[in-house]
């Protein structure tokens, strides 16, 4: 039995479909293709609407959807091309060339050097939510430890702009130096 559904990339109402029969069919078509054309509701006129409600062109995905999509499928979204009447578009995700090579570790020379990910607004916004509920005290210090050199951490400090940054490149670990608990340094943490 194929676990797979065979559904047809070019059918118009393609992207009508569940997403949990998309995603398969979509990697069946990354497999077989570099690149794959598929067209789905015009995002755009859905503007409010959750993932799956219906809405005035068909079932709503965002364009946060659909680059997720690609994101988890291993592909690039290109840029969506709009169809005449506007209702629709046809998006395109090309596979990415090439398998990132785990085996090289995390050093200098790996490929994981390449990302930065303080541009990573997942990242970004998570780090310094993390460091809001610290709330590093005052003298307190945050230890940047990286894995890569060339990474650019002075615009990180956007919400702590007194706190100094200290330097130790060796793996992606964050610690408070001098660090005081609120409770008056009972090493319990604050409630």
């Amino acid at each position: 039995m194929n676990a797979e559904p065979d559904l047809d990339l070019s059918h118009p109402d393609f992207g009508g479909q569940p997403l949990a029969l998309l995603l398969p069919a979509l990697r069946a078509a990354l497999r077989a293709a570099d690149e794959v054309s598929f067209i789905v509701p015009n995002p755009d006129l859905g503007l409010g609407l959750y993932a799956g409600e219906s809405g005035p062109v068909g079932l709503h995905r965002s364009w946060a959807v659909w680059t997720d999509v690609a994101d988890l499928l291993d592909a690039h979204l290109l840029t969506p091309r709009l169809l005449s009447g506007g209702t629709q578009v046809r998006l395109t995700l090309r596979r990415r060339s090439g398998a990132l090579d785990t085996a090289q570790g995390y050093g200098p020379d790996s490929e994981f050097a390449r990302a930065d990910k303080l541009e990573d607004p997942a990242f970004l916004l998570s780090l310094v939510e993390a460091l809001r509920r610290v709330a590093p005290p005052p003298g307190g210090r945050v230890l940047a430890l990286v894995s890569t050199l060339g990474v650019s951490w002075t615009h990180w400090r956007w919400p702590f702009p007194s706190v100094p940054v200290a330097w130790k490149w060796s793996a992606w670990i964050w610690t408070l130096r001098r660090w005081r608990w609120r409770s008056g340094g009972s090493g319990q943490p604050p409630s």
